[in-house]
């Protein structure tokens, strides 16, 4: 493959900006463009008869160049088909051609002949000039005193060159000979990857003269487009056709050259010595009569005819030449089955198809051509079955026909394949062609033909559980609710949601799960479709109505009740509540005026989070006496933790009630997101230490001696406050 290079120089282009920056007191700036001139050498294109290989004056090509990706060409290009022109030493622009963006990849396409091309992937063109493509698809940047762009150019089209060899039936190469072949000559070529794709019907396309050698040579030469089909080249010598044709296809491949020698005419038959011998004596023979001899034979009725059967048909013969003398002739019939003939050239139609009818004389023959028509068949067409719908079980498809044509039967077929004589049937819904045919025999022509007949796709059921569901302000983002769908049908089942924000739907099986996506309160519709399927019609859409409550905003501390959670910004909120954009909890109300910590871990809180809580909470107090007390909190006596948690005294409370107002803290805390109170854990006496509400005074308490020390309940109380 033959490759052409065009180098497109770019220059910069300066702006003039520097004078009046300087006037302003601002830095002189960059130039904005980059200007592209196209410039040439001895670089070429081909000229398939000449076999050229430099471009000439006044020749054109069209530039495209674009950024952003190789094998994607922008809608919007940074040269868009502008046309060079070649001068003989060096090419111009129509118009200017400028750098888009200094720092990414430009890529460029250049056509000869110079075209407009809208559709860079399926181009089309008729055969004509040689077509030149030339592709820069890495990419180019530019840089600062670049280097010309090269671009190589090659064939997209197929040259084939044939060579003629005249066999001596002529002096010399004739002077009257062209040449042509029979190949399709439109195209469609994809630029980026320089595929050619012929396309179109097959057409006459010459192929010219380019040299005659002295002698019997010829030679010749054409562009074609490329393919695997062509066969057939045709050589005409004064006006007498010559025929090649290739028992393979020819092959035509883009930017190569096919040669195909050919030789043309026949050879002379040259004699060498003619002698002549002298004649011998022979045999003499009392003649009689001369007739005139019959040298062929036709029929008065010409060559064929038609007719029905059981007819019968006179043939008249006509002897040649004129004067000739009859003697007998003998008849016979090639197809006895079909029709017979009688010594006096009569047929008779025995039964339907061709019969060839011979008449004999002397030395000559002639042939008659008779057809004879078989009867009609008398039948009822099969006819469409109504009103089949679907519903699981096969019907038949069509009422059966009848023939009354004695041996004759007609058989059915949805594909025409397979043959029966039972009506076929089928069980989903659908439009089935049924095809049927009566097989005629020697007296009864063939009939057949189809009938179109449908089963109806069944109504489909839709129904859903509930009309409505709703989320409550306790109710957080991302709960769910379900509800379910029945369906009678074979179609996809779908789920929408009005307002994604608000809520979305999924479905699996039948079940439907809504799910909360924001805090808001408001409503959407969740609507269930029910698509067509196979053999169910679409069931009309069912719609769930979603109601949201906002969630709980948020009160302050002394408005809390045991089982609220505390957030970082003060407030307290319900257990499920959603809580605002980067508020995190920290504790837990067990019960109004203490406040549980949300984890085991150490530490206190901060000054910006004492500050929340008493603005919002008016007054509080804060336990911290160091940080060793404040890291354990711990509740040694079951009787202590009645009175602190749930407000009593020691008199009376049993274990049991203390267990029981235990879990009920502990389901707070664990609502609220908090650790829970562990029953488990002992420290022992001489390092524990727990807090006394109430000014109580534990070391006059005999139940703190009391035995269910091991009976330890560890907490973290994050403060105390005043609830009014």
């Amino acid at each position: 493959m033959k490759k052409y290079k065009i180098l497109l120089s770019a220059a910069v282009s300066a702006l003039m900006l520097a004078s009046c920056a300087k006037e302003s007191g601002q830095e002189p700036q960059a130039p904005s463009a980059i200007t592209i001139e196209a410039s040439i050498g001895a670089h070429t294109k081909s000229m398939p008869i000449e076999d050229k290989r430099s471009f000439a004056a006044e020749d054109k090509i069209s530039v495209y160049a674009w950024m952003g990706s190789a094998a994607e060409v922008p809608q919007k290009k940074v040269v868009d088909g502008v046309v060079n022109t070649f001068d003989g030493s060096k090419w111009a622009p129509e118009t200017q051609m400028l750098w888009s963006y200094q720092k990414e990849n430009h890529y460029f396409l250049a056509v000869y002949p110079a075209k407009y091309i809208s559709n860079f992937t399926a181009d089309e063109w008729p055969l004509g000039d040689d077509l030149l493509i030339a592709t820069e698809l890495e990419g180019i940047p530019f840089q600062e005193n670049p280097e010309p762009v090269a671009l190589a150019f090659t064939h997209a089209l197929a040259r084939l060159d044939v060579n003629l060899r005249f066999r001596n039936q002529w002096d010399a190469v004739p002077e009257n000979v062209s040449v042509r072949t029979q190949a399709k000559y439109q195209y469609t070529v994809n630029y980026l990857t320089k595929a050619v794709t012929a396309t179109g019907n097959d057409s006459y396309i010459p192929v010219a003269q380019i040299a005659t050698v002295q002698g019997h040579h010829s030679s010749f030469s054409g562009i074609q487009v490329p393919q695997d089909g062509m066969t057939t080249v045709s050589v005409s010598v004064d006006s007498k056709d010559f025929v090649y044709t290739a028992a393979e296809p020819i092959p035509l491949e883009s930017g190569k050259v096919t040669t195909l020698n050919l030789y043309v005419g026949l050879d002379k038959i040259e004699l060498g010595s003619v002698t002549v011998t002298p004649w011998a004596e022979g045999a003499s023979v009392q003649g009689g009569e001369a007739l005139v001899p019959v040298s062929g034979i036709s029929f008065k009725e010409g060559t064929a005819t038609t007719v029905d059967l059981g007819n019968t048909f006179q043939l008249t013969p006509i002897f040649a030449p004129e004067g000739a003398t009859e003697v007998d002739c003998t008849w016979n019939s090639l197809n006895p089955e079909i029709a017979t003939v009688d010594e006096n050239g009569l047929i008779t139609a025995k039964g339907r198809g061709v019969a060839t009818i011979e008449c004999l004389c002397m030395n000559a023959k002639a042939q008659f051509v008779l057809t004879v028509n078989g009867l009609t068949p008398v039948y009822s067409a099969p006819t469409a079955k109504a009103g089949l719908t679907y519903n699981g079980s096969a019907k038949a498809l069509v009422n059966a026909g009848s023939v009354t044509s004695e041996g004759l039967s007609m058989s059915y077929s949805l594909d025409q394949n397979q043959w029966s004589g039972s009506v076929p049937s089928a069980t989903n819904a659908g439009t089935y062609k049924v095809y049927w045919r009566i097989i005629g025999n020697s007296t009864y022509n063939d009939a057949s033909g189809n009938v179109s007949a449908s089963i109806a796709k069944a109504s489909a059921s839709l129904s859903v559980s509930t009309a409505s569901v709703s989320f409550s302000a306790d109710e957080n983002t991302n709960s769910t609710k379900t509800f379910t769908v029945t369906y009678t049908g074979d179609g996809q089942l779908s789920v929408q949601s009005s307002n994604s924000s608000l809520a979305t739907a999924a479905i699996s099986g039948t079940t439907v799960t809504v799910t909360r996506k924001s805090g808001d309160g408001g409503s959407c519709t969740i609507t269930v479709k029910a698509a067509a399927g196979t053999n169910y019609a679409a069931a009309s859409n069912k719609t769930v109505t979603v109601s949201l409550t906002s969630s709980d905003p948020g009160t302050y501390l002394q408005n809390a009740v045991a089982g609220d959670k505390v957030g970082s910004n003060g407030k307290v909120y319900k257990p499920k509540a959603t809580m605002p954009t980067g508020v995190t909890v920290v504790g837990c109300v067990v019960r109004p005026g203490l406040v549980f910590k949300a984890t085991d871990e150490p530490g206190h809180l901060t000054g910006s989070q004492l500050y929340n809580y008493k603005v919002s909470a008016g007054k509080f107090h804060y336990h911290s006496m160091n940080d060793l007390w404040d890291r354990y909190w711990e509740i040694y006596s079951v009787y202590l933790y009645n009175q602190i948690l749930i407000d009593k005294d020691n008199t009376g409370q049993s274990q049991a009630t203390a267990t029981a107002a235990l879990n009920q803290v502990n389901s707070y805390l664990q609502a609220a997101g908090c650790d829970p109170i562990n029953v488990n854990r002992y420290y022992g006496t001489s390092n524990g230490w727990f807090y006394m509400p109430k000014n109580f005074d534990w070391q006059n308490d005999p139940d703190w001696w009391h035995d269910n020390l091991n009976y330890t309940i560890s907490a973290r109380a994050a403060f105390t406050y005043d609830t009014n």
